[in-house]
């Protein structure tokens, strides 16, 4: 508020950029963190438990590396690519249901009405439960 304005609120455009009173900020979101094999074993370590949050594997990559730096998206990236890597290109439907297959598990897949060729279920029953 200013005086000179009758203490109404105002502001002012300044014109450049070459003004700031501080340098800019470092962002590390689009830094390429460099994954070295041992990260990468230690990430890889942890596929078989999805139910362990990316945070927590956070925590434990902090306690193991000390002073690795990293944030949640590239960790999840790293898992993801991981874990796709370990489908051998098939989605999570088509990896359930060729292991189904290859075991020669009695299974049966519920077809979408709508649209035949998408799966809306998939059940299994092992040989020592029929």
């Amino acid at each position: 508020m200013l005086a000179r304005d009758g203490r109404k609120w105002s502001f002012q455009v300044k014109d450049g950029h070459d003004t700031h009173n501080h340098p800019p900020a470092e962002d590390h979101t689009d830094k390429r963190v460099k994954w070295k094999t041992e990260h990468k074993s230690f990430v890889l370590s942890f596929l078989d438990q999805p139910a362990i949050s990316n945070r927590e594997i956070a925590r434990q990559m902090r306690h193991e590396f000390p002073g690795i730096i990293f944030n949640r998206r590239q960790l999840r990236n790293l898992r993801a690519k991981q874990r796709k890597a370990s489908l051998e290109g098939y989605t999570d439907f088509q990896s359930a249901k060729k292991y189904l297959d290859d075991e020669a598990i009695d299974h049966t897949v519920l077809w979408s009405l709508e649209d035949p060729l998408k799966p809306e279920g998939l059940f299994w029953c092992p040989d020592w439960c029929q």
